[in-house]
Order: C-alpha cells, then structure tokens, then sequence
C-alpha cells in the first residue's frame, strides 16, 4: 500500500466511517477488488451524509427558524461584547 497513497488515503476514509482501525479495513479487503471497496465507501458515505443532507435542506427550508437562531446568537454576542467593552474601558480609564 505504500506504492499507493490514494488508497491508503481511501482505507483510513473508509476505517473512521466504519469506526475500526485501519488493519481490520485492510483485512476486510485483502484480495479483493478495488472496485468492490469504492462500492462499500460509497455506500458508507452515502449512509453517513445524507442525514445531514436533510437536516440542512430542512432547516434551509424554515427561514423563520433560521431568523429567531441568528437574531438570538446576535443578542448573545452583543451581551459578551458589551461586557468585554466595559471592562476594556475600566482598565483603560475610560
């Protein structure tokens, strides 16, 4: 495998989907073809993405949702800045 970094980049992609160490991805593929385990990847990386893929269009989808979390992450970052702010000018003898 070390005349091939392409696949050995793939196995550890492929061994942290599966959570298992590179050996066990190794031995589950040894003799086999290559093509069998770009099938197994994808179909891994299918499983894990596309959860995230709906949640993301579902929120994409629920401007409002959107909005109230931006508007509260906005009101929770002027309450720190403001605080930070004053005791900058406290230090500073403002």
């Amino acid at each position: 495998m070390a005349d091939r970094p392409e696949a050995e980049n793939l196995l550890g992609i492929y061994s942290s989907l599966k959570n298992q160490n590179l050996e066990n991805s190794i031995s589950e593929f040894n003799g086999k073809n290559f093509s069998e385990f770009k099938e197994k990847l994808t179909e891994i990386l299918t499983e894990k993405i596309e959860p995230i893929s709906k949640e993301i269009k579902k929120l994409l989808e629920d401007e409002k949702y959107l909005d109230t979390i931006l508007l509260e992450g906005s009101d929770k970052a002027d309450k720190i800045a403001t605080k930070k702010i004053k005791e900058i000018k406290e230090l500073v003898g403002f």
